[in-house]
């Protein structure tokens, strides 16, 4: 998967449909879109009685969150916090190698900025 708009500027979000079960979640779907038009039509399409988050994929580009994020996904797969079906798992890998190929370089100081008020919100 590679997100062409990232360099026109053009952003996007990643999407998880999950169902909520007490403390845990089990994420049945995983995607990428273009923000407005494109994830509306694809919200009402969707996962009818699933619960729906996303991340900013601008925000997710910035190295330090990126890797916060991932932490953040392993630490929740350890703690048994969320599961995932197969192919949900499959999609979320191919986004997270597709943005590792962005994110691998060096941070800026207004992404550092960026990234500390990113960290004034709970995942």
């Amino acid at each position: 998967m590679f997100f062409p708009g990232l360099r026109r500027g053009k952003y996007f979000v990643n999407v998880n449909y999950y169902q909520k079960d007490t403390s845990a979640s089990n994420v049945r779907d995983v995607y990428a879109c273009c923000k407005g038009d494109c994830d509306r039509l694809l919200r009402r399409r969707g996962q009818d009685g699933l619960m729906d988050g996303w991340n900013d994929i601008s925000d997710l580009v910035i190295p330090l969150n990126f890797i916060r994020n991932i932490m953040a996904f392993l630490n929740r797969l350890r703690d048994g916090i969320d599961t995932y079906t197969h192919e949900a798992f499959g999609k979320e890998k191919e986004i997270l190698t597709a943005l590792a190929q962005k994110v691998l370089r060096e941070t800026s100081e207004s992404e550092r900025q960026r990234v500390r008020d990113l960290m004034q919100y709970p995942f």
